[in-house]
């Protein structure tokens, strides 16, 4: 494991941040820096009281993205497949 602390690993979010990228972009890079790093400063950097309030802090501008941008109405949908012959 490496050694690193709170402060650099919140700058490179912050870096990440700036170039707009999405929440869950940079909770895939709090992720894997959690795997690579293990503890920082003696607690598990997803459970860091600082890194969960950054990452609270730019759910609010930037929050995650819908999974899906259209759905089906599941109406239709069954009405369709009922028409089908079995």
């Amino acid at each position: 494991m490496w050694d690193a602390n709170v402060k650099n690993v919140i700058c490179f979010l912050t870096d990440l941040y700036t170039q707009e990228l999405s929440y869950g972009t940079l909770n895939t890079a709090r992720s894997a820096l959690s795997t690579i790093l293990g503890k920082v400063d003696g607690v598990a950097l997803g459970e860091h009281k600082l890194v969960i309030d950054f990452m609270k802090g730019i759910s609010k501008p930037r929050p995650a993205a819908p999974r899906y941008h259209v759905t089906w109405n599941p109406d239709l949908v069954l009405k369709v497949l009922s028409s089908w012959d079995t």
